[in-house]
């Protein structure tokens, strides 16, 4: 998508329309973009920002200054490798929107600096992405392998989707697989998910097509809407005693699924 500037300091993504299913996926969720039912097409978010709207001197990032503090917006240009500056114009760069990389179809590194405090896992939705980066000195979030978790390392926030592996362990001692942390990782065929698990968050799976079995361990608890929808090679799972939600949405567009074991008493 195109980030277009309308008017001072708003911006809009303006090439956004096509015809879309009557529910919005959650690919459609995670471009930003809303629905207009009664049309059957989906519209451009408008983006409006409080402060100073800029581009970086060397063109790289669109930026949005409030007082001292400055967050990337979007990432302009499309090479191999991103460095995310700690500093530009002197004040602190401390946040990303959640569309940097969109269309960053080239892009296969980013790294983020100690400065940054907050992001979220849709910042990094570029198919070509392999690896995320953090500075030792970021006291919010480290990487493991190429793989964005929080700094205490009880959240996955990002799993690159560009990654060539075709099977990821996560880590002992994750708690919660973010929302979209694992989202279209298409060359991903199993993953295998530690019992220190309790919840796996909004569209966490969702579109991995080439994920054939999951077996999900004892010790989740929620499972939340659309968590492995479009997964559309899925044909085993396995859901734990310990369950205690699982969202309607969880498995929707999952229909090559002949195989369901679950042993606990939530109602499925």
């Amino acid at each position: 998508m195109i980030l277009q500037k309308i008017e001072e300091n708003s911006w809009a993504y303006v090439d956004g329309y096509g015809v879309i299913n009557e529910e919005l996926s959650f690919s459609r969720r995670l471009m930003g973009v809303i629905p207009d039912k009664e049309k059957n097409i989906f519209i451009p978010v408008l983006c409006k920002y409080i402060g100073d709207v800029f581009e970086t001197e060397d063109g790289a990032f669109l930026c949005n200054r409030i007082e001292d503090e400055i967050k990337i917006i979007k990432y302009l240009h499309d090479f191999d490798d991103s460095v995310i500056p700690s500093e530009i114009n002197g004040y602190s760069v401390t946040s990303f929107d959640t569309a940097v990389f969109i269309n960053s179809n080239n892009l296969k590194t980013v790294t983020i600096p100690g400065s940054i405090r907050f992001l979220s896992s849709s910042a990094f939705s570029s198919p070509a992405l392999r690896e995320i980066n953090v500075a030792v000195n970021n006291l919010r979030y480290t990487s493991i392998d190429g793989v964005l978790y929080t700094k205490d390392k009880k959240n996955l926030i990002k799993y690159p989707q560009g990654r060539s592996a075709c099977s990821y362990t996560i880590p002992s001692g994750v708690e919660t697989l973010g929302a979209y942390s694992m989202t279209s990782s298409f060359n991903l065929e199993s993953v295998s998910i530690p019992s220190t698990v309790k919840a796996i968050c909004d569209s966490a799976l969702g579109g991995c097509i080439k994920l054939e079995e999951l077996i999900i361990p004892e010790g989740v608890e929620i499972i939340e809407e659309y968590a492995f929808a479009e997964c559309i090679s899925l044909k085993k799972v396995s859901l734990p005693a310990s369950l205690e939600f699982l969202d309607s949405t969880a498995f929707n567009s999952c229909e090559n699924i002949t195989s369901l074991i679950y042993t606990g008493h939530y109602k499925i």
